[in-house]
């Protein structure tokens, strides 16, 4: 956590996916995984309807979501 910044990451296998098609919902980063593939699609949404900017990139062997915050907005102001 930085300022005006939030940044997850993990190790795991490359995606099967590019990068935007992450958010899509249904889509799994790697066929092999067992999850339902709507994660970053939600935190897409969320990230959205608060104006806030979210991108996801893999490098080996990090995947990283970034989620950037407005900080010159005021919590009132929302």
């Amino acid at each position: 956590l930085r300022q005006c910044r939030l940044l997850i990451r993990n190790t795991g296998k490359a995606p099967d996916q590019p990068p935007e098609a992450m958010f899509q919902r249904f889509t799994k980063g790697n066929s092999s995984q067992s999850n339902l593939g709507l994660g970053l699609a939600i935190a897409r949404k969320i990230c959205d309807a608060s104006g806030y900017h979210i991108q996801y990139r893999y490098t080996a062997p990090w995947h990283e979501v970034e989620v950037a915050f407005d900080c010159t907005q005021s919590d009132t102001a929302r």
